[in-house]
């Protein structure tokens, strides 16, 4: 793991680019690399897109609690499909 992170962070842009989308059009196998490699670079894009694709949510989800993913796609993520859409938090006593 750790030479394909030493590999994920050599590559140029668009050499990334290429990969990622070649990788997450794989086997599963393949996708749960691509996230790797995004996390490798910090690619919070992919993170966060990552989050909602029932395969890798749980991966990215683990990754999104230790880089600077989001916040609303967090939120939404936390709140399910099962939240009242017009539901307001709960106010913390201070």
């Amino acid at each position: 793991m750790s030479a394909l992170a030493r590999y994920a962070r050599s590559l140029t842009p668009d050499a990334y680019a290429s990969l990622l989308q070649d990788l997450d059009t794989g086997s599963p196998h393949e996708r749960h690399t691509a996230l790797f490699l995004a996390v490798t670079r910090r690619d919070l894009i992919a993170v966060t897109d990552a989050l909602t694709d029932p395969l890798l949510r749980r991966r990215a989800q683990s990754a999104a609690i230790h880089l600077p993913a989001a916040t609303p796609s967090l939120e939404q993520l936390a709140r399910g499909p099962w939240w009242p859409h017009d539901a307001r938090p709960i106010a913390t006593c201070a």
